[in-house]
């Protein structure tokens, strides 16, 4: 997905177009404008990236970093030590780099206004249960959150995990943040002393009143596991347009009765490719109820499992659908349930439809 970026230089009107939603590699973009060229520099690890400024590198270490004036930049032997301290003194459009650490946390992590983007170590499949080597956002006490993110224009996390212990409602909490980009992000989802799991805390927890926009977000290749990815019911003057959600996978509680995905509110041009999911009642629920006019929902749903009964894999409500199926691996499998306010094109055998669906036109 791209979004043009228009610069306006005397006499001349160029427009340059820039990919959002990915950690970009260092390039740049010459547009001739001229006697000069005009020069749009692409720092590494941009996500959405800004005309206005330049993305700067801060290091977070949190077994030899130090908390201070002058610390951060530069280098890894200039770390900070903890993100609460990284948070408040980085600037607006700063990446924080993150060591393999385990970070105690006992108060949310708020920063107003600051686009800035965490990024940690990669991670392998394997480790997402052991967090052997990897950076780890822990709670000590009982804070609501981990992170509250508010008024910013983008943002972002990647290859990060969270121990959603003690944490008393959802990790990170998000009101009125454009372009917000989650890439491999994973929640451990047990108590790591009792081995109990942990549910009913999502990952993700949008939040808006008239006259914010929480349009932009992206979620590529997250796993919040056995407790809810994300829970977005906004009213529904709170755009949230263009959500792109990339194969959010694994869902493994068999005793879940919440949706893994949950949106309500003006959802516009949701796109959703791929999943893995396991048993949820529904595993996706996209309710556009109350929005005037037509919604666009396109998705390309992969497999789901453990589904039984009446479950539903997906529900929609009052959505205008673009729907390719996957399948799913058990006779109840993958039962894509909309209501009578659903249109649009359904490409699921009938066995697979519930409600007012129906294959082709709809």
């Amino acid at each position: 997905m791209g979004r043009g970026v228009v610069i306006d230089i005397p006499q001349r009107r160029i427009e340059v177009t820039l990919r959002r939603g990915l950690l970009l590699p260092t390039a740049a973009v010459s547009v001739d404008a001229g006697p000069a060229d005009l020069h749009v520099d692409a720092p590494a690890g941009a996500v959405d990236l800004p005309v206005e400024g330049t993305i700067v590198d801060y290091y977070l270490n949190g077994v030899s970093g130090v908390d201070g004036p002058g610390r951060g930049s530069g280098s890894w032997g200039n770390a900070f030590k903890t993100p609460a301290y990284a948070a408040a003194h980085v600037p607006d459009l700063s990446r924080i780099l993150v060591a393999p650490a385990t970070y105690t946390i006992n108060s949310p992590i708020t920063y107003s206004g600051k686009r800035l983007w965490w990024e940690g170590p990669p991670q392998t499949a394997d480790q997402i249960q052991s967090y052997f080597g990897n950076a780890v956002f822990k709670a000590s006490g009982s804070p609501a959150r981990y992170f509250d993110i508010s008024h910013a224009a983008a943002g972002g996390f990647k290859e990060l995990c969270f121990s959603n212990r003690p944490v008393t409602t959802d990790i990170i909490r998000v009101r009125d943040v454009q372009n917000l980009v989650a890439n491999q992000i994973h929640v451990q989802p047990t108590d790591p002393t009792t081995n109990s799991l942990v549910q009913h805390k999502p990952m993700f927890r949008f939040e808006g009143s008239s006259g914010e926009d929480c349009s932009g977000f992206e979620l590529i290749d997250c796993d919040a596991h056995s407790s809810a990815l994300i829970y977005a019911h906004l009213p529904v003057d709170v755009p949230a347009h263009g959500w792109r959600w990339i194969s959010p996978y694994d869902q493994s509680d068999t005793g879940q009765n919440e949706a893994y995905l949950d949106v309500a509110g003006d959802f516009d041009q949701l796109y959703w490719e791929g999943s893995y999911l396991e048993m949820t009642n529904p595993a996706v629920k996209i309710d556009m109820r109350g929005v005037a006019g037509s919604r666009r929902v396109t998705a390309y749903p992969a497999g789901f499992e453990r589904l039984t009964g009446s479950y539903h894999a997906a529900e929609f409500y009052n959505c205008q659908l673009t729907i390719g199926w996957g399948g799913g691996t058990n006779q109840h499998n993958g039962i894509i349930w909309g209501d009578s306010g659903c249109t649009g094109w359904v490409g699921v055998p009938s066995s697979r439809l519930a409600g007012s669906l129906v294959p082709g036109a709809n």
